[in-house]
């Protein structure tokens, strides 16, 4: 994929998450915010967003590939 298709699937993948798994990613991985600070934020304990994290990045694999798949793009 070219980067412009891939930038355009990622948002169409965070798109389709629930609003916390989106909400966790974003702070963490586009925004670089620590677990602590993330887990600060939303009230949770650092053990809690590990967790969301890792169902979340699951979830964005899943919804990106299946995207990426209907567009005829990755295999």
């Amino acid at each position: 994929l070219e980067q412009r298709e891939t930038q355009e699937l990622v948002g169409a993948a965070l798109s389709q998450l629930p609003l916390d798994y989106r909400n966790a990613l974003l702070a963490k991985y586009v925004d670089g915010e620590s677990t602590a600070s993330v887990a600060a934020r939303a009230g949770k304990s650092a053990k809690a967003v590990e967790s969301r994290l890792a169902r979340a990045r699951l979830a964005f694999a899943g919804v990106f590939t299946l995207l990426a798949r209907r567009r005829g793009g990755y295999e």
